[in-house]
């Protein structure tokens, strides 16, 4: 697997919202919309929890992928 193709799943991991984001990946489409995780918002395939745990946790993400992204146009 080339470095395009690891970075690529990566990118893909944090665009793409999958079913069942709950069990596995992100709840992507709000925290794209709105650049956070609202508390009283339930979406299809989730739960109405840890809503400040997986802000951080996009946020972190984000940034993570920001700096390999970085690392590539080097």
């Amino acid at each position: 697997m080339s470095a395009d193709d690891l970075y690529n799943a990566l990118l893909a991991d944090a665009e793409d919202q999958p079913p069942d984001w709950n069990l596995q990946g992100r709840q992507v489409n709000i925290w794209k919309s709105l650049g956070y995780i609202p508390q009283d918002l339930i979406e299809a395939g989730g739960a109405n929890t840890k809503q400040v745990s997986r802000a951080l946790e996009y946020a972190f993400g984000d940034f993570a992928l920001s700096q390999v992204a970085q690392l590539r146009n080097n």
